[in-house]
């Protein structure tokens, strides 16, 4: 997690030297048989700058992209900090998922290896002027602090879901996230809709999973009616959706030739991020007299060892042991 490779008083040569950093640690870790993990920045300055993907998507087992404070107070207007698209009432402020995904594929981005972060906390602004409330609307700085993170600026989930029903909702379809307003106060974040949103977009552009930030402030003490971690939870149905089996019913098929015809369907797997799904093969065989047929398919989901990937609590745990281990 190093933020960022030649941004932030960084050098130029910082570029080379994290892409150096990679392949020196893959190489002791692969005689361990660690796994080796990067978080890295996706806004377009830092994307253009930071990083060489080609060493990354060779060295590196996940790439964790940190998809969240795309925008926040320091633009002076209101945003959407993981907007997924970007909003046209910002003119030149182009950050958004999509769009930070489009220019990672464009310098040679790998997204089977990608890991979409998601936000459990909103970013908060103060308003300038408390009637205008839309994306684009002028702001004086940070909102106001809560009473568990104890940061202008920010809201944890947990300390947001408490105050919602004081503040009037809206979302369109460029950020497909919500944000909320209360006299000054605007604050832009993630429910558990949007996460689902975010979860199945990951999933139709062929990232490999979902990391979070951060945990402490998801809604762990169910205080909010969605009972507890429901941020966490959404997450992880939606990349361990739930098996189904299915039986179709009986079919009746006539054959008047003498010959005997076999009919047989290929089998279909389906890769996701997290299982893999294989339907059965189905044989029908028709003899000469007219005769009944029960066909019965059996959807099975077998996990892949060797491609699914660990539950996300599970892999926080394990990025925080190895940092651990290596200090």
């Amino acid at each position: 997690d190093w933020e960022y490779p030649a941004n932030r008083g960084g050098v130029p040569g910082d570029k080379e030297n994290f892409a150096s950093l990679i392949t020196e640690l893959r190489e002791e870790f692969e005689k361990h048989g660690l796994l080796l993990t990067a978080a890295i920045g996706t806004g377009p300055s830092v994307l253009e700058t930071a990083y060489d993907f080609s060493i990354m998507c060779r060295d590196l087992d996940f790439i964790n992209l940190m998809m969240y404070d795309l925008q926040g107070s320091w633009d002076n207007v209101t945003g959407h900090h993981t907007s997924l698209y970007t909003h046209p009432n910002l003119g030149n402020i182009s950050n958004s998922l999509d769009n930070s995904f489009e220019l990672i594929k464009s310098l040679g981005g790998c997204p089977g290896k990608m890991v979409l972060g998601m936000a459990m906390y909103a970013k908060t602004y103060q308003l300038t002027d408390p009637s205008l409330t839309d994306i684009g609307s002028p702001t004086s700085g940070d909102g106001e602090m809560g009473p568990y993170t104890k940061q202008k600026g920010m809201l944890g989930y947990n300390e947001l879901c408490l105050v919602l029903d004081t503040y009037d909702v809206d979302q369109d379809n460029f950020t497909m996230a919500p944000w909320a307003y209360s006299g000054d106060q605007w604050m832009c974040y993630d429910d558990v809709v949007s996460i689902e949103t975010k979860c199945n977009w990951a999933l139709e552009n062929g990232l490999l999973g979902g990391m979070i930030w951060s945990l402490e402030t998801d809604d762990f003490r169910a205080k909010c009616g969605g009972g507890s971690y429901p941020l966490l939870k959404q997450i992880y149905s939606c990349m361990f959706p739930t098996p189904t089996t299915t039986t179709l019913s009986p079919t009746t098929e006539q054959q008047t030739d003498q010959s005997t015809t076999t009919q047989t369907t290929e089998p279909r797997t389906t890769t996701t991020t997290t299982t893999t799904t294989t339907t059965s093969t189905t044989t029908t065989t028709t003899t000469q007299s007219p005769t009944t047929t029960r066909t019965t398919t059996e959807a099975t989901t077998t996990p892949d060892s060797a491609c699914c990937l660990v539950p996300s609590m599970v892999l926080i745990l394990a990025q925080i042991i190895l940092y651990i281990r290596y200090l």
